[in-house]
């Protein structure tokens, strides 16, 4: 079973992510599930008569008070009840796996990552963390006195370069421009988080795959390296190719 955990401040596209990756899932044999740490609290707001999209000032409100609340008392209580939720899916997905049913593998997507021991959590399950940032861009009530709570100061910190956070999840996904371009990002992603990874990006350090993973601008020659190590088959390492080097020719070249 596959786990995604995506993380960042509120409204900056966690969940177009989670339902990019989610309509992915199917073309690589994956039965997708999305499954928020706050799935108890929504479930008691909705009782209530609260709901993200009728009612989003009361809904976020509801949750905040009801998470805090039980979190002040139990730190661990909604994590734990994630967790639950979570193994009832590995069980059921073992059962599948043992059985003579046809077997499509879960992968469990949570889109509403927001405390460190959330975090904690997801990596004790062998889950991949993903931190989408604003990159800049001005979020929908940036202003509001609702992104002072406590379940923003993670996603906070992490946006304020705190160095305590520089390592905060294994990637990072920014989104400062279109959600058509963001969107893309996520798609071309899932090709190593839905273990589609014919590059082998997952276990690697180099220059190329680091760039990936923190989303930093890559030049052209960084391009043509995922291309190119797609097309080795006979045991070459495109390292090899000594990419450093061809990047200084590249810089070279453009300051003639």
């Amino acid at each position: 079973m596959i786990t995604i955990i995506l993380a960042g401040q509120a409204r900056v596209g966690k969940t177009t992510a989670a339902n990019t990756i989610a309509t992915v899932a199917p073309g690589a044999g994956l039965n997708p599930v999305i499954l928020p740490f706050a799935k108890a609290i929504k479930d008691a707001a909705l009782a209530a008569g609260l709901t993200k999209e009728a009612n989003p000032n009361e809904y976020r409100a509801f949750c905040q008070n009801e998470g805090g609340g039980r979190r002040a008392i139990e730190p661990d209580y909604w994590v734990d009840k994630f967790l639950e939720s979570w193994k009832e899916l590995e069980t059921a997905e073992k059962a599948m796996l043992d059985s003579d049913s046809l077997y499509s593998e879960t992968i469990v997507i949570v889109d509403d990552c927001r405390y460190p021991n959330e975090l904690a959590a997801a990596k004790k399950i062998g889950a991949i963390t993903v931190f989408i940032s604003r990159d800049g861009r001005v979020l929908e009530d940036s202003n509001g006195e609702w992104r002072k709570h406590e379940s923003e100061d993670m996603a906070n910190n992490k946006e304020n370069n705190d160095p305590a956070y520089k390592d905060l999840t294994c990637w990072l996904v920014r989104n400062g421009t279109s959600e058509s371009i963001f969107t893309e990002k996520i798609k071309y992603r899932c090709q190593t988080w839905l273990e589609i990874d014919v590059l082998g990006m997952v276990d690697c350090d180099c220059a190329a795959c680091k760039s990936l993973k923190t989303d930093v601008e890559a030049s052209d020659i960084t391009d043509m390296y995922f291309l190119l190590q797609g097309l080795f088959d006979d045991g070459m390492s495109v390292e090899e190719l000594d990419l450093p080097d061809l990047l200084e020719e590249e810089d070279e070249e453009e300051e003639e």
